[in-house]
């Protein structure tokens, strides 16, 4: 029989996913402390979403995976308003922070099974950026900023009640023709 954790791993995440403020550095901690805490009834799964991100040390670049939101943390209910009641009896502090529903169906759709958004690569033809590999393959009209010397680009993830969601994501654009 498997455990209630190995069944949360391999389950979908599907339901309500909410965000939750926790200390920046311990995300990844929180969420499984959430598990652990929480009946499933509550809390169907508690993760942090990442992203690959360029950096540059002593003069070689290299990708490094780093929170997506830091400081955040996606917990799956199929209740909120149960899980938020739930969370702030928790012995640990936690702070429900909203519903990510825009968010949800960009990250599922770009992310990989681990919810990491991986980095893309891309040529610039004129002024016109085009995207050779990776999760941005297809988003062109969605990239709002390219920064070659910075290998990232700014996407618009969703716009939802008034308000644009962009993300810096890794983008790596070797040559322009």
């Amino acid at each position: 029989m498997q455990s209630a954790r190995a069944t949360r791993e391999t389950s979908p995440r599907r339901g309500c996913w909410c965000a939750v403020r926790v200390r920046a550095g311990r995300e990844a901690a929180v969420a499984e402390a959430l598990r652990r805490a929480l009946p499933q009834s509550v809390l169907t799964d508690a993760f942090v979403p990442r992203k690959e991100r360029w950096l540059r040390r002593g003069g070689a670049w290299s990708l490094q995976t780093v929170p997506m939101y830091p400081g955040y943390l996606v917990a799956v209910t199929k209740d909120a308003e149960a899980f938020a009641r739930a969370a702030w009896k928790a012995s640990f502090k936690v702070e429900p922070a909203g519903r990510l529903d825009g968010e949800r169906h960009w990250i599922e759709a770009n992310a990989d099974a681990a919810c990491v958004v991986r980095g893309s690569e891309g040529v610039m033809d004129g002024d016109k950026l085009h995207v050779t590999s990776g999760p941005l393959v297809g988003q062109e009209d969605r990239i709002l900023r390219v920064d070659r010397r910075e290998r990232a680009c700014t996407v618009l993830i969703c716009c939802e009640d008034g308000r644009a969601v962009t993300e810096l994501f890794a983008l790596r654009v070797p040559e322009k023709r």
